[in-house]
């Protein structure tokens, strides 16, 4: 009876082969996972570096936007400033000019006023009311003084405050204090009701 003979087959070298492969896969896929990773992480730096580039580009426009926002805003307030001065000086000489007429206007209606016989010897104006001190030759002429004023669209209230007799160079005369206000403080119907009255009082 013939035997054959067994034939013997060595697993060892083939279980190496496929463990070492194993192997190599899962170094392949560390090394691709890690790969990506890294590949991820410098995607992500410079996405944010240039996200970061571009905000500290925008930083330094609006800082310079900034400046030069305050670069104007003090030119005009440089010009406001310059302007309210301006507007200030203007109103000093507009009011200025109109004391100036004013005082003009009311000087020349006195003038209109002085009757003859009358001398005006000084003139206070307080701004409220006008101040007269002067002499005439009788108390008529003075009465007619007062008359011119009253009728004089320049005053009102026009009032005798003092008179008595007086000598001047051995002429006997009466010095008189007169007092009234000028039309520009107060309204026509004031000045006509303190006329109307005045006259009045006159005639009691």
């Amino acid at each position: 009876m013939n035997v054959s003979p067994l034939i013997r087959i060595n697993l060892l070298p083939y279980r190496e082969l496929r463990w070492r492969l194993k192997l190599l896969k899962m170094v392949s896929v560390a090394a691709a996972v890690f790969l990506s990773v890294v590949v991820l992480i410098v995607t992500v730096h410079l996405v944010t570096r240039s996200h970061l580039d571009r905000l500290v580009a925008e930083e330094q426009a609006l800082q310079e936007e900034n400046r030069r926002l305050k670069r104007k805003i003090g030119k005009i307030r440089n010009i406001d400033k310059l302007r309210a001065d301006v507007e200030a000086k203007l109103g000093v000489i507009d009011t200025l000019q109109e004391g100036r007429f004013r005082t003009l206007r009311l000087l020349l209606a006195i003038s209109q006023a002085i009757p003859e016989n009358v001398w005006v010897d000084s003139i206070r104006d307080d701004g409220k009311r006008f101040s007269i001190h002067g002499r005439g030759e009788s108390n008529n002429v003075v009465a007619e003084f007062m008359r011119q004023l009253d009728a004089s669209p320049s005053f009102a209230n026009v009032r005798l405050d003092v008179i008595r007799r007086s000598e001047v160079g051995g002429v006997r005369v009466r010095s008189f204090e007169l007092s009234m206000e000028p039309v520009d403080l107060a309204t026509p119907t004031e000045k006509g009701g303190r006329n109307r009255e005045h006259r009045r009082r006159r005639r009691r």
